[in-house]
């Protein structure tokens, strides 16, 4: 071969590289054209996101002009239908507020949907301790709401089936998969066998019994049947997909995924396990970059509308997408150091070739510092995900709430024996019971646990705070270790997300005119301009 003809050798290398770089994980024209719908929905999301979003501001702007209760809570109603998938704490908030509309108006059938919004909210967050106690309120016969009982079912259905994987006391699993096992055949005999999730159900259980093909069978039949919710058609090709994977039939079920997630996509679900699942056989068939851009979004989404079965999923896959992003990475450095020493050997007859040569090994540096990067950064995710401070935060809320609802109580609880005792006379015991020194002493000891709790997850709270302030304005300096005053717990209440001034006043026992006077004292003190300065105080503690 002549000299001349190395950089043309060198040239059909590089292409073939890059051809098997772009290549496709599958032949099959169905399978590429799922993949290619799909890859379109996730590049225009933002746009869908927008839509919803713009929908959602019609309804709140709506909710501003209703007239009467009933309206309110039929706003409210949407308004929770476009969060429930989009939002964690819209959707939660929605919940509560038209929960606390509900039993205002004293209508059973409201009361009762009400309910059964705020446990579907908590069961999507993985909350299984906290949609029992909201379905406590219905006894074993369900709602008086006829429309109700098969939501109903299928609630305490998925109750009990994330409880069944959840608990590990052998004990306990085995009467929470009854139960799981008895509401499924609840919504099996409340449901037409031509409806939805007679079908659905009808189809796992085939499944749990190896029967992949009948519940395939069923499943396209139903699908093909006619028109469809999306979110109906999401679980088809879901649970289609789920029988070709148990099958290792990897591009067909690759192909229903990627359908799957397309319904989410399409509407604005963030949270997708289908596309977890199409992230899986990506990583499987090589498609590293792939993979790692669909469980990427599939993490932002599940985050945001704190969905907690999508996250375990994407949680379970992270730590395969590091390990195959750094074989990849020790590949393409392989194939460029190959590139390198052809480009070398073919073009180091002339001076060209050696400056080209150098410009190559500049590029491979490049390369390693930018692919190590991403490595470390993906690595960085996985921890990050174990620490979410969001929920440090709910939580820490959750614990302060307990105790002052306990305290307050307690107060309850002096006053109906001090009427008691005035009744029958008892001066002694009158005397005991006004006495404050019990009632101040619990209060005490509450804000000493809170202000040890917030303190031991927001260390640098003082400091940070007094880095938005003024020079001389800053609080709180040569307080002792773990203490707080008054006015600094505002504003880690305030960090913790409790906006109201009036909740603030309640914890603090303070008039709400106080707490007023505090925030405005402290945005005055800000460096920040003053509708600036709390959203910089919630940046507190952020990684």
């Amino acid at each position: 071969m002549r000299l001349r003809d190395y950089p043309i050798l060198l040239l059909i290398l590089a292409l073939a590289l890059v051809g098997a770089c772009n290549s496709y994980p599958s032949k099959d024209p169905s399978v590429k054209a799922a993949l290619k719908e799909l890859d379109q929905l996730l590049d225009n999301r933002e746009e869908i996101y927008r839509m919803r979003e713009s929908r959602i501001a019609e309804l709140r702007r709506n909710l501003s002009e209703a007239s009467n209760d009933y309206s309110r809570i039929s706003i409210m109603q949407a308004i929770y239908n476009e969060y429930l998938i989009f939002d964690k704490d819209s959707a939660l908030y929605y919940a509560h507020l038209k929960d606390t509309l509900a039993r205002k108006t004293g209508i059973p059938d409201l009361m009762e949907k009400a309910t059964l919004d705020l446990s579907n909210r908590y069961l999507i967050s993985g909350m299984y301790m906290e949609a029992l106690e909201a379905m406590a309120a219905f006894d074993s016969t369900g709602p008086v709401t006829p429309g109700l009982v098969l939501p109903f079912y299928q609630i305490m259905n998925s109750l009990y089936h994330g409880l069944t994987f959840t608990i590990t006391d052998p004990l306990l699993k085995g009467p929470s998969h009854e139960k799981d096992l008895y509401y499924q055949k609840k919504i099996r005999e409340y449901t037409d066998a031509t409806e939805f999730n007679h079908i659905r159900l009808l189809a796992q259980q085939y499944m749990v019994e190896n029967d992949f093909t009948t519940a395939r069978d069923s499943l396209e039949a139903f699908l093909n049947s006619g028109d469809h919710p999306i979110k109906d058609k999401s679980v088809l090709n879901y649970l289609i997909g789920k029988t070709y994977a148990a099958e290792r039939n990897d591009d067909q079920a690759l192909a229903y995924f990627a359908r799957s997630a397309s319904c989410d996509i399409a509407n604005a679900d963030r949270a997708s396990r289908s596309l977890v699942q199409a992230a899986k056989l990506m990583l499987k068939k090589g498609e590293v970059t792939k993979a790692y851009s669909y469980i990427d979004i599939a993490y932002t989404g599940a985050i945001t509308s704190d969905a907690h079965v999508c996250m375990k999923e994407v949680i379970a896959i992270m730590p395969s997408i590091a390990d195959a992003y750094e074989h990849l990475n020790k590949r393409r450095i392989w194939e460029l150091s190959l590139l390198l020493i052809l480009m070398v050997l073919s073009l180091g007859i002339i001076l060209f070739g050696l400056v080209r040569g150098r410009k190559m090994r500049l590029q491979i540096q490049r390369a390693y510092s930018k692919n190590k990067q991403m490595t470390e950064d993906l690595k960085d995710a996985v921890e990050r995900l174990k620490e979410t401070s969001d929920i440090k935060d709910r939580y820490l809320w959750n614990y302060i709430s307990v105790f002052s609802n306990h305290i307050n109580s307690l107060e309850e609880y002096r006053s109906m024996l001090r009427n008691v005792s005035k009744s029958m006379d008892i001066n002694d015991v009158i005397r005991a019971i006004r006495n404050d020194d019990f009632i101040e002493g619990k209060r005490k000891k509450l804000y000493e646990e809170f202000d040890h709790a917030f303190l031991g997850i927001f260390p640098d709270f003082i400091a940070q705070l007094n880095a938005l302030l003024k020079d001389d304005q800053h609080i709180g300096e040569g307080l002792p270790a773990g203490t707080l005053t008054n006015e600094l717990r505002v504003f880690a209440l305030i960090r913790l997300g409790v906006n109201e001034s009036a909740d603030i006043a309640h914890f603090l026992k303070k008039s709400p005119s106080t707490i007023y006077n505090y925030r405005v004292k402290l945005r005055n003190a800000s460096i920040y301009p003053n509708e600036d300065f709390e959203k910089h105080l919630m940046d507190i503690g952020k990684l």
